[in-house]
């Protein structure tokens, strides 16, 4: 019979290393996130602007926390895909058929599903990065760009907006289809 083991295990591997750089990924982004790591204002939020209309209650009142809230929609995400990350080829079941003949089924469909629903994590976290390091990018206003990241923070930019000092934390969504039709591939 077909052995399928290495198949599998080779899945099981596969999802390992993927673990590893998405929770690569979470960490640069939360350390982007934060002014210690990255010396731009927590959450990226730009800081406001003399004449923007703002009274010095507004000033006084508790900055919205800006992008910081991706950080723990990135870590959950992050803790998901090493849930998912855990090996299964080694969960070898025996069965006997009434001819006598011994098979060993291994949990490849479950490595290949576990693997899909990974890179769907993965599509939302490389989502997640490339926002914050858009505003970041355009907090340190540093000109001018490379031109693959110019590139890229366009493509960001045409479906999630600039945050600006009191705007709610932007809808990623968009940007995952972008990522997922491959936008991004040849930047």
């Amino acid at each position: 019979n077909f052995e399928i083991l290495p198949l599998a295990a080779a899945i099981d591997y596969l999802r390992i290393v993927l673990v590893s750089a998405l929770s690569t990924a979470s960490e640069r982004i939360v350390k982007l996130l934060e002014t210690p790591w990255s010396r731009l204002p927590t959450g990226l939020v730009p800081p406001s602007t003399p004449g923007s209309g703002e009274t010095a209650d507004d000033a006084a009142a508790p900055a919205e926390a800006g992008l910081s809230y991706l950080a723990i929609v990135v870590q959950s995400l992050a803790a998901e895909a090493r849930l998912l990350g855990q090996p299964v080829s080694f969960e070898l079941a025996s069965t006997a058929h009434a001819e006598g003949i011994e098979d060993r089924t291994v949990m490849a469909s479950l490595g290949v599903r576990r693997l899909d629903e990974m890179v769907d994590l993965g599509r939302r976290i490389a989502s997640i990065e490339l926002v914050v390091a858009a505003q970041a990018a355009e907090l340190r206003a540093i000109e001018p760009l490379g031109r693959g990241t110019a590139e890229a923070v366009r493509l960001v930019r045409r479906v999630v907006p600039y945050l600006g000092p009191r705007d709610a934390v932007p809808d990623v969504e968009p940007l995952v289809e972008l990522v997922a039709e491959g936008s991004f591939a040849v930047l």
